[in-house]
């Protein structure tokens, strides 16, 4: 318990524990990934929480949040999608990855990046394009320019919207994408 004023309240440590426990991956891992990114938590702290708690230590919840936090992770979409490719069995997507041709030229940072494969995937909001220029139709036009150098260096670019973070269509394409890629290597 820590003291908030005059309330005694559990510390943020436990309550990211707390949520693991008792809500779906969905909500915990963006709530963990929010709170290592601002430096709010350290894993290392909320893991020795865990081992304090009796009633929580081996909680498969719980460990399987823990596993799948990263602050790297921009947003609540990208942490989603993280949770959707680990129930999907998807694996070897890193977050934040800056992506460079063969000259060396830095071509962006993208959301997820499996670099055996050469798959991209974009999580995409809409109210990106608002910001930068504040124009969106050039925001949309640097995005379509961006896509093409990263087709251009062999990169297959998959863009997935919010609602399609709930769909398994993708995700299934997303798996089968890698596998083929990674056999023809």
């Amino acid at each position: 318990m820590v003291k908030i004023g005059i309330y005694a309240v559990t510390s943020l440590e436990r309550s990211l524990i707390d949520v693991a426990r008792d809500y779906p991956l969905s909500v915990s891992v963006p709530m963990l990934d929010h709170a290592l990114r601002c430096g709010s938590a350290d894993l290392d702290d909320v893991r020795t929480v865990v081992s304090a708690c009796v009633e929580i230590e081996g909680s498969r919840n719980v460990e399987n949040a823990l596993e799948l936090a990263d602050g790297r992770r921009e947003s609540v979409a990208e942490s989603v999608c993280a949770v959707r490719f680990y129930e999907f069995g998807i694996v070897g997507f890193l977050p934040q990855v800056n992506i460079f041709d063969t000259a060396r030229n830095w071509l962006g940072r993208v959301d997820f990046c499996h670099e055996k494969a050469k798959i991209i995937v974009e999580v995409d909001g809409m109210g990106k394009y608002g910001l930068g220029s504040g124009d969106p139709k050039k925001e949309i036009e640097k995005e379509k320019l961006r896509e093409s150098a990263l087709s251009a260096a062999g990169y297959l670019v998959i863009r997935l919207t919010w609602r399609q973070l709930y769909r398994s269509e993708l995700f299934h394409h997303i798996l089968n994408a890698t596998a083929t890629r990674l056999s023809s290597n």
